[in-house]
Parts: structure tokens; sequence; C-alpha cells
């Protein structure tokens, strides 16, 4: 601990109580050249290798829905398979896209980081150790790098996921000790080997805290309810109009209100043969005589006022 920062007030300062992480000077560097590409006979050499590779990744039914006919996504995940030392298959499976992100899925985190190695050929990470506390329900994760003077150790507990809101969701349920486990280990990880992960967050607990995309697509706008003579018409549409015109006589007789009447008349100002317009308006006429006897003087079909004269 630099001594500039101690305080001068007699108080102990707090940060004497964070464990340090290794000077970077200490460290020693990731090799520049990842050479996991170099022995894979199937990796693109050129961009134009690249392309074909990624239209066909993206053309396979195997690969996860993000990457289902999007070269362009494909491609990227395998430059960001190749930064961290992934082959481009791995890389489809590693390589999670949430809310248009790229971020590391799964158990790949802690495999990239196990396959890590300095530019002397040496593994960085020496060590890890992971804990469960189940009288605090606490996960412990403890890593070792390579050079590194002291373990960096994270924790995470149930009061922290409580006080994050996440005890309430369904993976958190169902799989307690594994989301306390994984979230100390990822938190460990990242803080510990930053410069091997690149920076990419990790896929697990970012959906904590957001959710996948949603279709925001308005929702089509609801149809009304087509009425009796909508459905009579489309049933009755495109069907001959001769055989038909007696049927409708049948409702005009069958009318027992001025309102159905009128559902009718719809009906029959569809029929233009002269037989059946005037089989037609004697149906009507005599619905009118029976129900408004005063106002049944008008023609039907030809005139085309009954629907306003009908009250």
């Amino acid at each position: 601990m630099d001594p500039e920062i101690a305080t001068t007030t007699g108080v102990p300062n707090i940060m004497q109580n964070i464990i340090e992480l290794p000077a970077e000077a200490k460290l020693p560097a990731v090799a520049a050249a990842l050479p996991v590409m170099k022995d894979d006979p199937f990796a693109p050499k050129t961009l134009a290798e690249a392309m074909a590779l990624a239209e066909m990744m993206s053309k396979s039914t195997i690969v996860p829905k993000d990457y289902v006919d999007k070269p362009g996504n494909c491609f990227i995940a395998m430059q960001w398979g190749a930064e961290l030392g992934l082959k481009p298959l791995q890389a489809m499976q590693s390589i999670a896209i949430i809310n248009q992100r790229p971020m590391i899925w799964g158990d790949a985190v802690l495999a990239i980081v196990r396959s890590a190695k300095d530019s002397a050929g040496n593994k960085i990470l020496e060590g890890i150790s992971e804990t469960l506390d189940e009288t605090t329900w606490t996960a412990t994760c403890s890593v070792k790098r390579r050079g590194a003077a002291l373990p960096c150790v994270r924790t995470f507990s149930r009061a922290d996921a409580v006080k994050a809101g996440l005890s309430n969701r369904d993976t958190w349920k169902a799989y307690e000790k594994r989301m306390l486990q994984m979230r100390a280990r990822s938190w460990a990880l990242r803080d510990e080997f930053t410069d091997v992960l690149r920076g990419m967050p990790i896929a697990e607990e970012v959906l904590d805290f957001v959710d996948r995309e949603k279709d925001v697509t308005p929702a089509p706008a609801a149809t009304p309810e087509p009425s009796k003579a909508d459905r009579l018409k489309a049933k009755l549409k495109g069907e001959p109009k001769g055989p038909l015109a007696p049927e409708v006589a049948k409702m005009f007789d069958a009318a027992t209100t001025t309102e159905k009447v009128i559902e009718v008349v719809d009906l029959a100002r569809g029929f233009t043969d002269p037989a059946d317009k005037e089989l037609l308006n004697a149906a009507y006429h005599r619905a009118k005589d029976r129900l408004e006897p005063k106002k049944a003087t008008e023609t039907m079909v030809d005139g085309g006022t009954a629907a306003a004269t009908v009250a």
C-alpha cells in the first residue's frame, strides 16, 4: 500500500481491507499472438475465406438463433473468438448476442482463462478455488495469477442477490448454489484477467439485469367482428346467385324486426338477374307489409332506398 494514501486523521484507510491487485509491471504479458488458430486447418486465412465460412455457418441449423441467416454476426463472432483464443466453431457456441452486444457464454470464460499463456508459454492461471458457505450462503472464488503476489478473491452472497433483486428470478430459485458460484467466479475472473478477456461482458451476469431483445413491432389492430350479413356474404361469395335467391327470400319471410330486414337487404342487392330481383322485391315487400304496413311502398332493389326508409 502506498504510504501516501494513508489518512492523517488516525482513522484506518478502508482501502487497506481490499486485496490489492498486483502492479501491471509485475505481471507476465499475455502472448501477443494467440496460437490456437494456426493448428486449425479449417481456420480462415483470408477475409474471403472468413466471409465464406461465415456464410456457410449462417445457413447451418446447429448455430444459435442469433447467427441463423446472419453471416455478418457469424463473421464478427469469429473475429471475437480469435481475439479470445477460440476457434470459429467454439466462438459460435461460446459468444452470445444480448441486446446487439457480443458476450462470453457459459464455462467458456473459465476455459479461456485456463488456456491463456504468457509470452514465455506459461499458463497465466496458477490456480482457482471455489467454495460455498451454506451458513451464510456466500460463494467465494479465489484465483491466483502467475506473478501476482496475492490471489484475487471475490464473494457473492444470498444477501447480495436479494439486494440486487435477483432472488425472485426463476433461475435463481431453481439453482441458487450454482448462480452464487457463477457470480463470484465471473467477478474474480473479470477483475484479475481483464487483458485475457479483452473486456468482454459475461452473458449470465448481464442477463440478470437486462432482458433479451423483445419484438416491439406494434400488434395489428383488432379486426372488428363481422356482422351476420357480412359473414353470409363471405360464405356466398363466388357461388352462383340464381339458386340462392329463394334462400334470401326465405330470410325476408323469417325476419321479425326491421333490423333483420335491413341485414337481408344488404344480401339482396348482390343479385342482378331480373327473375331474382323480382322474387326478392316481392319477399321484401311482404316483410315490410308485415312489420311496417304504412311504409312498404318503395322499390327495394331498383330504388335502392329501403335501407334508408326503414327506421
